[in-house]
């Protein structure tokens, strides 16, 4: 009997062991949440500079219009060349609804975003999310993917390889 209890006490050592990411900490959520809000100030009032550096050197953008952004230059490029055209005057607003945290000093922050007072009338809506690393002090984004809900079943939009 002994040696049973020994064998099962063993085996239940030697199992897999789960990690768990670490809780996000009240003061990260609220410096990420924070640096979205620089984020989208930074967009509206068309402070390239700043928008760029809340990026990583080597970020990457999937648009909800399918545009693909491979590093910090490309990402402020595109956005700079929609904000003083097609989304010139526009507003952009993102509502942050949950950060958890992936692994240490990695977060995901997931919620929706609006582009209000686009010309010619009406907005844009959709779903965001942003991968966000920790590094020397301060909180970057790493990846953001955004997307607008379509029906199931509906073509892909052209261009599309």
């Amino acid at each position: 009997m002994r040696f049973l209890v020994i064998v099962l006490a063993a085996l239940t050592l030697a199992g897999p062991v789960t990690a768990q990411a670490p809780a996000v900490s009240g003061a990260d959520e609220a410096a990420v949440k924070k640096l979205v809000r620089e984020w989208d100030a930074s967009r509206n009032q068309g402070d390239w500079k700043v928008f760029a550096q809340l990026y990583t050197t080597e970020a990457t953008s999937l648009s909800s219009d399918g545009a693909w952004r491979k590093d910090r230059q490309e990402i402020r490029k595109g956005a700079s060349d929609l904000w003083t055209s097609t989304y010139k005057g526009s507003k952009y607003r993102t509502t942050v609804e949950a950060v958890r945290s992936v692994a240490p000093n990695v977060t995901v922050a997931d919620g929706t975003f609006e582009i209000s007072n686009i010309s010619g009338g009406g907005s844009r809506k959709g779903r965001t999310t942003l991968i966000l690393v920790k590094s020397d002090g301060g909180w970057r984004i790493a990846a953001v993917r955004h997307m607008v809900p379509v029906p199931v079943g509906a073509a892909r939009p052209s261009g599309w390889k």
